[in-house]
């Protein structure tokens, strides 16, 4: 099927003038959809990773260490950091909307994994949340307003 969505030509003519129409009104699951949330994605993880560096915590990306792991955050970091009084192993970052599908999705695919692997983390989506996620133990969620925010060092 992709490779219809990817090359209508290789349909019959008048289905793929239909299909190239589908393609064009389709803002989520056509190529230019997909690529619009690739971009949004780096953008995310780009936000995250400024941070990061902003305030001098080390960490490994997402591509760092896959392979390594069964699931793998967009930051994990190199020791453990407290945020808001809790301590915190990795940052995953969403560049969507947190509502509930989207959150109980997220989590039971890639959020409460990451705290059976790693511990405690937080996840950002950046263009906004809703107030009442129901989270999983070990699960902080935040919105872009984290920028704001900063992680501290444990002292031991």
């Amino acid at each position: 099927f992709r490779g219809y969505i990817n090359d209508p030509d290789k349909l019959r003519s008048d289905v793929a003038v239909e299909l190239r129409e589908v393609i064009e009104k389709d803002p989520l699951y056509s190529p230019a959809g997909n690529e619009e949330q690739r971009q949004r994605g780096i953008w995310g993880e780009t936000l995250l990773q400024n941070w990061l560096d902003e305030q001098g915590i080390g960490y490994r990306t997402e591509n760092d260490i896959r392979g390594e792991y069964e699931k793998t955050p967009d930051a994990l970091l190199d020791e453990p950091m407290m945020f808001e009084g809790k301590k915190i192993y990795w940052v995953e970052s969403k560049a969507s909307f947190g509502d509930n599908t989207e959150f109980r999705y997220n989590s039971r695919r890639q959020l409460e994994p990451y705290t059976q692997i790693f511990g405690p983390g937080v996840v950002v989506y950046w263009v906004g949340k809703l107030d009442d996620l129901e989270c999983p133990p070990d699960v902080y969620v935040q919105d872009i307003s984290i920028l704001e925010k900063k992680l501290e060092r444990i002292e031991e």
